[in-house]
């Protein structure tokens, strides 16, 4: 099963890909306050590390001995406040560039653990492809089962129907409901492609509907659409005769 799918986002009305725009406007918006706040902490640590080299090129012009006359006035042996300083220095300076190389990893590596949340709903596509799959599945596990073949027609008409191709030459959906038509995907081929033709001319019998099946579907939905009281809010439309009988 192939659907013509033009956009990755499966929106029903125009007001999906306006509402895509916006989150897709939202993240790049995030990006550039990241980076904004990349190029502050930068300018922090340059004006941090900039003050830490005043600091050392104003000791190295003290004069000697101003330490220590500070360190006994203050009651300290001069060796043992020199040696904590230093230690003190060494171990302020690591953690901080430590913090700063673990807040760049972070804004770095976060972009590409988000996910948009245009992607987190599987396309109505990929969805009803994978629900026909699955029916089919259960019918050859099951054997040839009524209830359980009556889901598999069910699930390939209810695809075929939902993304109607036929309904994109439509001035406009019927009794101003949704259809196929405001969708940016429709269903313009149908069928079973395999490399050995012999186990593909069995499956596609296999896959292949009952006639009754597909004309009951058809005229039921003939039915609920014929009037806009009885009309869903999504209207499947209606294929040709050629089509139903190629199903």
């Amino acid at each position: 099963w192939i659907a013509d799918i033009r956009s990755e986002p499966d929106s029903i009305s125009t007001s999906g890909g306006n509402l895509s725009q916006f989150e897709a406007f939202g993240s790049k918006a995030g990006r550039i306050v990241r980076v904004v706040r990349l190029v502050r902490i930068l300018k922090l640590y340059k004006a941090f590390f900039a003050k830490c080299t005043e600091d050392q090129e104003s000791k190295k012009k003290a004069k000697p001995g101003d330490e220590e006359w500070q360190a006994m006035e203050e009651g300290a042996p001069v060796e043992e406040l020199q040696i904590q300083s230093q230690v003190g220095k060494e171990l302020s300076d690591l953690t901080i560039r430590r913090v700063i190389l673990m807040v760049l990893f972070m804004m770095l590596v976060m972009p590409f653990l988000h996910v948009d949340s245009v992607r987190r709903v599987t396309t109505s596509a990929a969805y009803g492809a994978d629900d026909v799959k699955e029916a089919f599945q259960l019918t050859q596990q099951n054997g040839a089962s009524p209830g359980l073949r009556t889901f598999y027609e069910d699930a390939v008409l209810r695809y075929v129907y939902f993304h109607n191709w036929f309904n994109r030459l439509l001035s406009e959906c019927p009794w101003d409901k949704s259809c196929s038509k405001g969708q940016l995907s429709q269903l313009f081929w149908l069928g079973i492609r395999s490399n050995d033709v012999q186990a593909m001319q069995t499956y596609t019998k296999k896959a292949a509907l009952n006639s009754s099946t597909v004309k009951a579907f058809g005229e039921s939905i003939a039915t609920v659409q014929a009037t806009k009281a009885t009309a869903w809010k999504y209207n499947f439309g209606s294929l040709p005769s050629n089509v139903q009988t190629f199903l």
